[in-house]
């Protein structure tokens, strides 16, 4: 993907929409990713998990991403915990929605563990890959055991780090379940709320630090957690939420759905900006990623 001819690139992040039946909250959750397409006009728009959920979430699908598809906007996504756990078949879903209008995704075997891991390039005029965009599984759970969270795997870690030195300037990491090191980050400069615990995998891969030897990523956005929506510096990097849209989902009076913008720029491949867009119509926490590495 290119960069617009202003030297900008908008991202936005939708994350767990928790799409089920079609009643009432899900139009409603419809209405809101719709006005957030709308209103904000990205050049990408990245799902990080949980967009479907329940027995029907095939057959579901052409509900919650044919309407992201119908905008003509290219698009990717992520799994989270709940997008097939009842169906149990993670390939049958990821099969199916990749074949939708603008889907970018695709699964690269090389990285092993999960379904669908893939990248998204935003080059300049000269070809150069100024930022690598990568969408990572996350898993599910450990063993089978509902609310014993997964974690990312060596193999897809080791993946990631022969992508991110395959002459990238910057990368940035999108996935569904957050990092246990999501907890220093609020003990630290942030900003944003955090109105629940973090809910990282028992199992810490290592990954962040990873992250951080690797000297080009520079941020990672999850989801999961639906009423947090922070962003704070880990050493290197920042740890991220997105701001979760679906009406399905458990909240907190007070605090709306919305959605994550991240505006890149083709001059700079280490900081960008990024704010919240809510329901209201509202944009909070408005800033350039070079207040919080300061």
């Amino acid at each position: 993907m290119k960069f617009t001819k202003d030297g900008t690139f908008k991202i936005l992040q939708l994350t767990d929409l928790h799409y089920i039946e079609n009643d009432d909250d899900d139009k409603m959750t419809v209405a809101l990713v719709k006005k957030l397409i709308e209103t904000e006009k990205p050049e990408l728009i990245v799902l990080t998990g949980d967009t479907v959920y329940g027995e029907g979430n095939i057959g579901r699908a052409p509900e919650i991403f044919g309407v992201i598809s119908d905008y003509n906007i290219p698009w990717t996504f992520v799994f989270g915990n709940h997008d097939d756990e009842d169906i149990g078949n993670k390939a049958d879903l990821f099969n199916v929605v990749e074949k939708y209008n603008g889907c970018l995704a695709f699964d690269d075997k090389a990285a092993g563990a999960g379904v669908g891991n893939h990248f998204v390039d935003v080059t300049n005029d000269r070809n150069e890959i100024v930022w690598r965009l990568m969408l990572i599984d996350s898993g599910n759970y450990i063993n089978g055991v509902s609310g014993d969270y997964d974690y990312i795997k060596e193999s897809q870690i080791k993946w990631y780090e022969e992508k991110v030195k395959e002459n990238v300037k910057g990368a940035m990491a999108f996935f569904h379940i957050p990092l246990p090191e999501y907890d220093d980050v609020w003990a630290g400069k942030h900003i944003g709320e955090k109105n629940e615990d973090i809910c990282p995998s028992r199992i810490n891969s290592g990954f962040a630090d990873r992250m951080v030897s690797d000297g080009i990523t520079r941020a990672v956005f999850v989801g999961h957690d639906h009423i947090n929506d922070y962003v704070g510096p880990y050493k290197s990097i920042l740890l991220g939420y997105g701001r979760a849209a679906g009406y399905h989902t458990y909240g907190k009076d007070g605090y709306l759905k919305g959605g994550r913008v991240i505006l890149l720029n083709e001059k700079d491949s280490v900081n960008f900006d990024t704010w919240v867009r809510l329901e209201d119509g509202t944009l909070i926490n408005s800033f350039n990623t070079s207040q919080l590495r300061n």
